[in-house]
């Protein structure tokens, strides 16, 4: 499903600190070229926003690509599974 990039946040506990500037160019000039193969995986973080489990680098390169919606499989998951998944 298409979920708006706004609603998107990244969870406290984030397993990578830091966002690989590079890694992120590498993915906006894959979608620039074949779109989204892959989507990230969120779960419901209540009123209409998500938290990213698995996808933080797809996310910030479709943010500075502009999109507004980027494709997500939500999960719906507790804190230790969602530690577990990301």
């Amino acid at each position: 499903m298409k979920i708006k990039v706004e609603n998107i946040h990244l969870p406290d506990f984030q397993i990578r600190e830091d966002i690989d500037e590079e890694h992120v160019e590498e993915i906006k000039e894959s979608f620039e070229q074949d779109g989204q193969w892959n989507p990230i995986i969120v779960r419901p973080g209540g009123d209409d926003s998500y938290d990213v489990i698995s996808g933080a680098h797809r996310l910030a390169a479709a943010r500075e690509l502009e999109w507004s919606e980027i494709e997500a499989n939500v999960k719906d998951l507790n804190d230790a599974d969602a530690r577990g998944l990301a």
